[in-house]
């Protein structure tokens, strides 16, 4: 009998003490200033994630389709030429001159590079060079400093060109394939796409009939 009431006093005690720990132990945890952190960072973590998810799903994860004749490259997340700031929709497209006739995609894409590396805001979701061939540097989901106006909801596309100057040539060609594509894949109308020039002209009350009938016959072309 003896050791039967024995038995149940070190059970009773032994159980006393492991709620004791227990309780010293979720104190501890709350009154952690790190762990609480932690779990606010997962939890915005998992929030974001879910946000981007959605983003992309309503954008028909384009970033995913891009046509066969774009190759993907995307820069580097950096404060200057690619922010990562989600867009909220598109609604325009902005053609941009490089300033430099004759280069190709990848010399346009390390225009790029170089601005950020010199402290200048640019970059374009695009960069076509004077051979036709088409880069995608920043994913379509994102923003472009290079749409100048309206550029959390416009995709840009820089060709190799002089300023001022229309593409031409294969650049051309590849321009309209690429238009034809984000106008089907985004719902946008041919008088959607305008050129940087365009926007600084049109501003500056300095429209020319030269430089609009030459985004004219683009425009006619996309909206093919």
């Amino acid at each position: 009998m003896g050791d039967m009431s024995g038995s149940a006093t070190r059970a009773n005690k032994s159980d006393k003490q492991y709620r004791s720990r227990r309780k010293l132990s979720t104190q501890s945890y709350i009154k952690s200033p790190e762990l609480l952190q932690a779990a606010i960072i997962v939890i915005i973590l998992v929030i974001a994630a879910t946000v981007i998810r959605n983003i992309r799903l309503r954008n028909n994860n384009v970033a995913d389709e891009l046509p066969s004749f774009v190759k993907e490259d995307y820069i580097a997340l950096n404060r200057y030429t690619r922010p990562g700031i989600l867009n909220p929709g598109i609604r325009k497209v902005v053609f941009v001159s490089s300033g430099t006739a004759g280069q190709t995609a990848a010399s346009v894409r390390e225009g790029f590079l170089k601005a950020g590396t010199d402290g200048q805001y640019g970059g374009s979701h695009f960069a076509v060079g004077y051979d036709g061939s088409v880069l995608c540097c920043i994913p379509l989901e994102e923003i472009a400093y290079g749409c100048f106006a309206g550029s959390s909801e416009a995709i840009s596309v820089t060709y190799s060109s002089d300023f001022g100057e229309p593409p031409s040539g294969k650049e051309y060609e590849s321009i309209v394939e690429l238009g034809r594509w984000i106008k089907e894949r985004f719902g946008l109308a041919a008088d959607d796409f305008v050129s940087a020039e365009e926007i600084i002209l049109i501003a500056s009350g300095l429209e020319s009939d030269e430089e609009t009938g030459s985004w004219n016959r683009l425009r006619a072309e996309v909206g093919r």
